[in-house]
């Protein structure tokens, strides 16, 4: 299928309103870019403050002027809900409020723009904003609540007022950091492609990943995950996400690649493995190139292991089916 094509960088440049629009396209990407009357009807029929129309919804994916938050929120919801695997609406919907936030501000028209009703959620959204460009220069997770408050111009009772805790800021704060770096964020999803043999879809997920303007993001998640070991409640769903999120996709993708479950399991964790320790080597050698043909020796012999899998069981179902005559 044919869908909407993200807009040019001549029409749309750089900026806060590109930055929701290519983030919107990874999410349509993601849940297999369906058509707009069908993400219009869903919106429809679900449970939304509000509705919107088709033409709406590709003028959203067009970037043609900046959206209600009202429309742009239950499609992002539903998008989300039709990833594969599915995303979840509530922190996609937390992590797409912080960028149409910095949108609204950017915005020539901004006068016009519809605010959610809750004033108290667009000062939490500058705030997170805030404390993720912190965080990010400083690539740490580990600054008090008096450092982060400080970065935000704010206090600590205020931080506190708008998340509850610092872990659920720095939860929040991680969230919207992964949306900024969109070849880590997507990453995972070229092990899942089909169309293309395993070794190049795993040399072409390594050259995302590895990519220099991604640096700040990685220093901040090891970082981040180096806490989460010693206090494993201090950033939720952290230690979740980074040891087997990867890992079931990967599984995912060589089960359908004809690989038996168990086989495909232990193999995808040896690819997620491969992944992380060749980016902390990158973190700390600096050196891409012998990280990069480190990777595509590994990767090579991957490739070659899960063929020979893939051949075996072909030959067990082909014998199968012969007794079976």
């Amino acid at each position: 299928m044919v869908g909407i094509a993200l807009p040019e960088r001549e029409r749309l440049p750089a900026g806060p309103a590109r930055d929701l629009v290519e983030a919107l396209h990874r999410l349509y990407q993601g849940a297999g870019m369906p058509g707009v009357r069908r993400i219009a009807g869903a919106v429809v029929d679900g449970d939304f403050a509000d509705t919107v129309s088709h033409e709406k919804v590709a003028a959203m994916l067009r970037g043609s002027g900046l959206p209600r938050w009202s429309k742009l929120e239950p499609v992002v919801r539903v998008l989300a809900a039709w990833n594969n695997p599915p995303l979840d609406p509530d922190r996609q919907t937390a992590a797409f409020q912080a960028l149409w936030r910095a949108a609204a501000t950017r915005s020539p028209g901004r006068r016009r723009i519809v605010i959610p009703s809750d004033g108290n959620d667009r000062r939490k959204m500058e705030l997170l904003n805030a404390v993720v460009t912190y965080m990010l220069e400083q690539g740490s997770a580990a600054a008090t609540l008096r450092d982060l408050s400080r970065a935000a111009g704010s206090n600590n009772r205020m931080l506190l007022y708008y998340f509850g805790s610092k872990e659920n800021l720095v939860r929040e704060a991680l969230d919207v950091a992964l949306l900024r770096y969109p070849l880590v964020k997507d990453a995972d999803r070229h092990i899942a492609r089909l169309d293309i043999p395993l070794k190049a879809r795993l040399d072409e997920t390594w050259r995302a990943l590895c990519r220099e303007e991604n640096l700040p993001f990685l220093r901040l998640l090891f970082e981040s995950v180096g806490l989460a070991v010693h206090q494993p409640g201090r950033i939720p769903g952290l230690l979740r996400h980074f040891g087997h999120d990867w890992v079931d996709t990967a599984t995912d993708a060589l089960v359908k690649d004809g690989l038996p479950d168990g086989p495909a399991r232990l193999l995808a964790k040896e690819i997620v493995a491969l992944w992380r320790g060749l980016q902390l080597d990158l973190l700390t050698t600096g050196d891409m190139e012998e990280a990069t043909a480190v990777h595509d020796v590994a990767a090579a012999a991957i490739a070659g292991r899960a063929e020979l899998l893939r051949g075996r069981t072909s030959c067990i179902e082909s014998n199968g089916s012969s007794a079976l005559q």
